[in-house]
């Protein structure tokens, strides 16, 4: 069964996917991940279905990444921005699970689950939102709401230290962690990168750190100021 992935830019729906991957019994099999908002539609459908091309009397068979995923997961990232023409053509091979290659005459079975991810911004859809329940509710019946980090400040310290200790820099450089004033600062914080945005803020504190604890001194100028500037608010209040 499908699911749809609805969130804001930099909640990570690749992560999400990726574990509901792992925690499914197609988890010893295949997981791809491809964003559509990097493909070129036209392209998308040849790297979806495969091509197939006749040279030097001979067929040359390109098998796409629904044949390749089969027995696992496809995660479809952003697949609200595909034209509604292509929208149709994917899920109609998601529900008859059957593709064919392009310049092919033969149905090839599919045995693929369907992850689509959804962006939305302030909680509204972009791009091709109008196709949602047309689309979705054909492939990807279950909908999933991811919210944005400024929305769940709890997880901040737990991806904080998470992020901390996949870094190796940090590692090598023996950093113990974080000083405490540092939880404060990122919890005050408006993350509207999100959880991408607080891992990118976490591995340039760690590049920037020449002590054993990682200090408000060290993170990017932009969330020093931000600090600043609520403390100067606080005080006038």
């Amino acid at each position: 069964m499908g699911i749809v992935l609805v969130g804001e830019q930099g909640v990570e729906k690749d992560w999400i996917a990726k574990l509901i991957h792992d925690l499914s019994s197609r988890r010893n099999n295949k997981f791809i991940f491809l964003d559509c908002q990097n493909v070129h539609p036209d392209n998308l459908i040849r790297i979806l279905f495969g091509e197939e091309k006749i040279s030097n009397n001979s067929i040359e068979k390109h098998p796409g990444l629904l044949e390749t995923a089969s027995g696992g997961t496809i995660f479809l990232d952003n697949f609200s921005i595909i034209p509604s023409e292509f929208q149709d053509r994917i899920s109609l091979a998601f529900k008859t699970k059957m593709v064919r290659r392009i310049g092919g005459y033969e149905d090839i079975l599919i045995n693929v689950r369907p992850i689509t991810g959804i962006y939305t911004k302030d909680g509204v859809y972009l791009y091709q939102a109008n196709d949602f329940q047309r689309i979705y509710s054909k492939f990807c019946p279950i909908s999933i709401n991811i919210p944005p980090l400024r929305e769940r400040k709890e997880d901040i310290l737990f991806l904080l230290n998470k992020f901390f200790k996949e870094s190796n820099l940090a590692a090598v450089k023996k950093i113990k962690g974080f000083s405490k004033k540092i939880y404060k600062v990122l919890n005050n914080y408006h993350w509207p990168g999100n959880t991408k945005q607080l891992f990118e803020v976490v591995n340039y504190a760690i590049m920037m750190c020449d002590t054993d604890l990682i200090s408000i001194e060290h993170l990017p100028g932009y969330i020093q100021t931000f600090n600043e500037s609520t403390q100067f608010k606080n005080v006038l209040t």
